[in-house]
């Protein structure tokens, strides 16, 4: 395996579309040189890249959700219906508890990383499943600003957008599972345990 070694400087730009509040410039390569590397520091090192690019990713998706459910909680304490306000009614009470619910998994499994095979195998695992979490919390959100939530006034649109866009970032779904199945192949024949 080969990798390129890029030397370069971050300029600043104006936003993009999507997590613009996040964007603060882009990068811009000088130099460059190609360096061969043993494989089994290529495969530990590619591990490591992806590692913590996935957490990263994640951190990034669950910080939209929050701010998806401080929205939500924020509007629903304001709108009335039927009389009352929303945030008093049960519907919408479970609908909270399930983005809090999807919020605490991700925050549990982020906390217990550790930047070794075993962290990245167990993250392989849960990645899908807690991608899915966060986009039904997602969708959840949207819920409970009714149509008024498609606007783009309210902000909580672009936010949905981003939470569904981040979840195809560095691999989707069925990218996930070919890869955790093709990672445990090659841990199972490199340690001479086959199946």
């Amino acid at each position: 395996m080969a990798w390129q070694l890029i030397r370069g400087e971050v300029r600043g730009s104006t936003s993009g579309h999507g997590l613009d509040e996040l964007h603060d410039g882009a990068f811009e390569s000088g130099q460059a040189r190609t360096v061969q590397v043993p494989a089994h520091r290529a495969k530990a090192l590619a591990r490591d890249i992806w590692h913590r690019e996935w957490l990263g990713l994640l951190a990034i998706q669950r910080g939209c959700v929050q701010q998806m459910m401080e929205m939500a909680q924020q509007f629903s304490a304001l709108r009335f219906q039927g009389g009352r306000v929303i945030a008093g009614h049960p519907a919408v009470q479970i609908m909270l508890a399930d983005m809090q619910a999807a919020l605490t998994d991700v925050r549990i499994v982020l906390a217990g990383q550790a930047l070794n095979e075993s962290g990245f195998v167990d993250l392989l695992r849960a990645r899908n499943r807690l991608h899915e979490g966060l986009a039904l919390a997602a969708n959840v959100a949207m819920q409970t600003f009714g149509g008024l939530g498609y606007m783009r006034d309210n902000g909580i649109e672009k936010r949905w957008r981003d939470v569904n866009h981040l979840r195809q970032q560095s691999g989707g779904a069925l990218d996930m599972q070919l890869m955790s199945a093709n990672w445990a192949f090659t841990r199972t024949t490199a340690t001479g345990a086959h199946a």
